[in-house]
């Protein structure tokens, strides 16, 4: 048997890989929603619509804590290889909330080992756990039943 260090190199490394290309990920989660969007929204109008919400909440989108962001530095957020340019997590829910479209966030859960449910795969689960609890009171009132009887 192996004694492992307290720094299992495994468990580190793949959580080392998981936060390195994280924001690569988000990144280009974003650039492909703004892309899907461009028939009918301009990269100057998410920009401006992402700057609203943020003035809106009274949260800073850079780390010059402005609350308004240009298309330049739009663009440079939906550069995956833009390393310097990196959007806050406040600019990330605040692109998030501003496109209707979850997708970047999801990279961020996915390294916590995390998924979303939309609320109708929430009922199924929950429907799901209901019928497992059924099934087990069941087998819990025959075995009560088998030691009365």
């Amino acid at each position: 048997m192996r004694q492992l260090s307290l720094f299992h190199t495994d468990a580190l490394d793949a959580q080392a890989a998981s936060l390195a290309s994280v924001m690569r990920l988000v990144r280009s989660a974003m650039k492909r929603v703004a892309d899907e969007q461009a028939g009918g929204v301009s990269r100057e109008h998410l920009a401006d619509s992402v700057s609203r919400l943020a003035e809106a909440a009274g949260v800073s989108l850079t780390q010059r804590k402005t609350k308004r962001v240009s298309k330049d530095v739009l663009d440079k957020w939906l550069n995956p290889s833009a390393v310097d340019h990196a959007p806050s997590l406040e600019a990330v829910v605040a692109y998030c909330l501003t496109t209707g479209d979850p997708a970047p966030f999801l990279p961020i859960l996915q390294a916590m080992g995390c998924e979303i449910m939309t609320a109708h795969q929430r009922d199924k689960c929950q429907f799901a756990e209901a019928v497992i609890e059924e099934k087990r009171l069941k087998r819990l009132k025959q075995n009560l039943e088998a030691k009365l009887l």
